[in-house]
């Protein structure tokens, strides 16, 4: 048994009740201790907070909070958070409901940052992004959500890190493995999602998912890389059925 894991999920039960508790009413605390929890929450939610139940009332909390406080600034959370995968998904949900990733805004009724907050934290999210490494990428089990975000705001970054983890076929297929197995859902194609995606100025230079597969399929018989490959080109096939 994982002793820290089962202490760190026991931890976030106990929490999750509270966070219950206070957005009901039934206890009461003070201003500045929930903005606290929010600080803390910055910092630990990227550690095993994916396999704990009660992360949609972690998230719904947050939610609350952030609408409720919107006129405030909280560009220093993203900034000192260590909670990068669950600060991006925050980031990259505000930053196409504001319309900046080529669609039509939201109510600004269900905006969490006012748009000057948002043009605060681009900046901020996109030096972080910067000097990511592919392992700190990879140790986030939705690890795909930083490189929505990444692309979203910085696409010649995005490009570079890219192409300088995927130029050889070893660092090709651990990026594939990672996208498909820790890095993504089990049933929804997210490297079909990335890649798709087409850059803002409406160009799209990054390989295509047809021609991902077809470099995939052109290691299935490498003596190195052949038996990932086939696995990989099993399970890319499971999933986008």
């Amino acid at each position: 048994m994982d002793l820290s894991s089962t202490i760190f999920t026991e931890s976030l039960n106990k929490a999750s009740l509270l966070l219950q508790w206070i957005m009901e009413g039934i206890y009461d605390i003070e201003p500045i201790a929930i903005r606290n929890i929010i600080i803390a929450m910055s910092n630990i939610m990227d550690n095993n907070i994916e396999n704990n139940s009660n992360s949609s009332k972690f998230n719904l909390f947050s939610d609350n909070f952030f609408k409720k406080n919107i006129n405030k600034d909280f560009s220093n959370l993203f900034k000192d958070g260590k909670a990068i995968c669950w600060l991006s998904f925050y980031f990259r949900n505000e930053f196409w409901a504001h319309g900046r990733g080529g669609g039509s805004k939201t109510s600004e009724s269900e905006w969490r940052f006012k748009e000057e907050a948002l043009d605060k934290i681009i900046p901020i999210m996109k030096q972080r992004y910067l000097l990511l490494s592919k392992e700190q990428i990879f140790q986030n089990i939705r690890g795909w959500i930083i490189l929505e975000a990444w692309k979203n705001i910085d696409n010649a970054g995005f490009k570079k890190f890219w192409n300088a983890n995927t130029k050889e076929d070893e660092g090709f297929i651990q990026m594939m493995e990672y996208l498909y197995g820790k890095g993504g859902y089990s049933r929804t194609p997210e490297l079909y999602n990335l890649l798709k995606m087409p850059d803002l100025d409406g160009s799209q230079e990054n390989p295509t998912f047809s021609e991902t597969i077809s470099r995939i399929e052109s290691l299935k018989d490498d003596p190195h890389l052949g038996d990932r490959s086939r696995s990989l080109l099993e399970k890319i096939g499971t999933v986008s059925s």
